[in-house]
């Protein structure tokens, strides 16, 4: 028996407590437009509320596509050693200043910018699709892709002062180019703390939202320390606190990375699992149902047949003794109140 449908009843509705217009059963794709959000479906009693946790989406990354969780995983992974390598290839290009170290911190920082590209896309939602936040946010994605880029125009602008002849002011207006573009790219670890905060607010995981937004502020301060050494000389003597603040921001956001990307993995696993016991269960259940099915078709040919070989009772002669504990089938001329012989 399905549950009445409310809209059936009259009540009225606010729209901030309803469903929104066009929104379907994730089961059985039945209207729930103007229903309450926290009702079931009232064709087949499916729960379409998502839990709400202290005002976040908790734990959406159950409820989400395997497959998509599966590349969330993969790209994760890839950007978290991506990230890693970025500033190991910085350093090394730092310390030895050749167009052969400052190629290959190019290659990595793209491979920076593809992960991100593809770690950052929008995120399916099957409970409400209308609803986002700031990980779905086109804007924080484009604020944060840009900024990054930033890098491979700072390394490109490194490279190319390498092949252009020495003179002194092209060498301070490269310089400040590469310092303002590499700043540019510091402050875009804000947008993008934001967004991983919102990754790691969907899956669930409070630490890692705190440490993703505490990871994006050290490395955007490193950006403020290399402007105001460029303007200040004293703040050259505190670069070292900054570089400091890099490093433990870098090293913060991949453990952070990381962190997600097990998480994934494991959601991924999980449903997996859940995928399997499910049809398992459904198989069992089509089994005995399959079962009750050729029991009943055997007793309905057993009354159809009494003769027959799947009879459930026997038409016994009227000169064979049987116990009173079984019955006995007669003719329909046979009077249930005949005396037998004397």
């Amino acid at each position: 028996m399905s549950p009445i449908d409310p809209r059936e009843l009259g009540t009225g509705l606010t729209p901030q407590a309803a469903y929104l217009e066009g929104l379907r059963c994730v089961k059985c794709q039945y209207d729930l437009s103007g229903l309450p959000r926290g009702s079931v479906c009232p064709e087949c009693g499916t729960p379409n509320a998502r839990p709400s946790y202290d005002r976040k989406r908790g734990t959406g990354v159950s409820r989400a596509p395997i497959p998509y969780i599966d590349r969330l995983a993969i790209w994760l992974w890839a950007t978290a050693m991506a990230l890693i390598g970025s500033w190991c290839f910085g350093l090394l290009s730092g310390l030895v200043a050749h167009p052969f170290t400052w190629a290959l911190h190019f290659i990595v920082a793209s491979g920076w910018l593809v992960s991100l590209w593809m770690a950052t896309k929008p995120k399916p939602d099957r409970y409400e699709p209308g609803q986002h936040d700031a990980f779905d946010d086109p804007r924080w994605r484009m604020a944060t892709l840009v900024s990054q880029s930033f890098w491979l125009v700072a390394i490109g602008l490194a490279t190319l002062s390498w092949f252009l002849p020495q003179h002194a002011g092209m060498e301070r207006v490269l310089a400040l180019l590469i310092t303002l573009f590499a700043m540019l790219a510091a402050f875009g670890f804000v947008p993008l703390g934001v967004q991983l905060a919102s990754l790691a607010n969907w899956m669930g995981d409070a630490d890692a939202e705190s440490r993703c937004r505490t990871a994006s502020w050290l490395i955007a301060a490193y950006g403020v320390g290399i402007v105001l050494a460029k303007v200040t000389p004293l703040v050259a003597l505190f670069l070292a606190i900054f570089w400091i603040c890099y490093f433990v921001g870098v090293v913060l956001l991949a453990i952070n990375l990381i962190t997600l990307a097990r998480a994934a993995t494991w959601a991924a696993q999980n449903s997996r699992h859940k995928t399997v016991v499910t049809g398992r269960r459904e198989a069992i259940e089509r089994q005995r149902e399959r079962m009750a099915e050729e029991k009943l078709e055997e007793r309905l040919e057993a009354l159809d047949n009494p003769g027959g070989p799947r009879a459930g009772r026997q038409i016994i002669p009227k000169d064979v003794p049987v116990p009173k504990s079984h019955t006995i089938d007669r003719p329909e001329d046979t009077s249930p109140y005949e005396v037998g012989e004397q």
